[in-house]
């Protein structure tokens, strides 16, 4: 289901997951900055060497395939990492072929998201597109019938989306979709 260079990809991960990249400004990932020290003395030659930067969690790293299991309430395959571009991605399946995508992209410029929720609903018509309160800067929830449901959490220029594909009905991969955001979110 994963588009792949030279491969056909779903309309859920390909066509719509590039669009909603693209109205989330691809950029470069970010690198994050050392972690402060916290306590304990530092001599001067230590203080000189630089420091390597810290590297944020992979998609994979951010939920577990037991959580996930307890949400979606069936057994699931171990997360598979993917790059797909500057977007980092774990895929997990199901028995049946259900399939949940953790996407992750990273960006030191922040978002104007002010018409985030426009530009979705207009780049898909016939998806019924909503915010989710509570999570990031801004969350958009978005349902294709029979397809799946994507959610996006934008932070600043960092954005993580939560693909919830074949699930059930619309409500079911909805709740799912948002719950297993947030958990991730929590480690984001």
């Amino acid at each position: 289901m994963f588009e792949s260079p030279g491969g056909q990809g779903n309309c859920l991960t390909g066509v719509l997951c590039r669009r909603m990249i693209e109205v989330m400004d691809k950029s470069s990932f970010i690198v994050l900055m050392p972690l402060l020290i916290l306590a304990g003395t530092i001599n001067a030659a230590e203080e000189a060497k630089p420091r390597p930067a810290a590297e944020p969690l992979s998609a994979c790293a951010l939920i577990t395939k037991a959580e996930i299991k307890e949400v979606i309430g069936t057994a699931i395959g171990d997360g598979t990492p993917m790059k797909d571009g500057n977007m980092n991605v774990c895929a997990f399946t199901t028995p049946k072929g259900d399939d949940v995508r953790i996407f992750v992209t990273r960006s030191s410029t922040k978002r104007d998201l002010s018409n985030a929720l426009g530009e979705a609903r207009k780049a898909m018509p016939t998806a019924t597109v909503r915010e989710v309160s509570g999570l990031g800067d801004k969350a958009l929830l978005v349902d294709l019938p029979a397809q799946g449901t994507l959610l996006s959490v934008y932070r600043a220029g960092d954005t993580l989306v939560v693909s919830v594909l074949e699930a059930g009905d619309g409500a079911k991969a909805d709740a799912a979709a948002e719950q297993i955001a947030r958990k991730a979110f929590k480690r984001f």
